[in-house]
């Protein structure tokens, strides 16, 4: 947020994920809401919305094995670059 704050020509991109249990349109619909908390998150903490953008991945990139809880539960999270 502090680099966000100085930097004003930086902008930030804030990508949903998901594991891949269940309905693929569910995922993916999930991991937008998980993106859109974080946007709200920066606005509420004074980053202008006009920089932020958000896109859902749904259960398309893991980083996680999704045959395991530990893998799924790494799936499931939000990834904030600053770019």
């Amino acid at each position: 947020m502090k680099y966000l704050k100085n930097v004003k020509n930086t902008s930030v991109l804030v990508a949903g994920h998901s594991d891949n249990v269940g309905n693929r349109d569910l995922n993916i619909a999930l991991a937008q809401k998980r993106a859109d908390f974080s946007k709200n998150y920066l606005i509420k903490n004074g980053i202008e919305a006009s920089r932020i953008v958000t896109e859902s991945k749904g259960p398309d990139e893991p980083i996680g094995d999704n045959m395991t809880s530990e893998g799924k539960a790494s799936n499931r999270r939000t990834v904030i670059t600053i770019k």
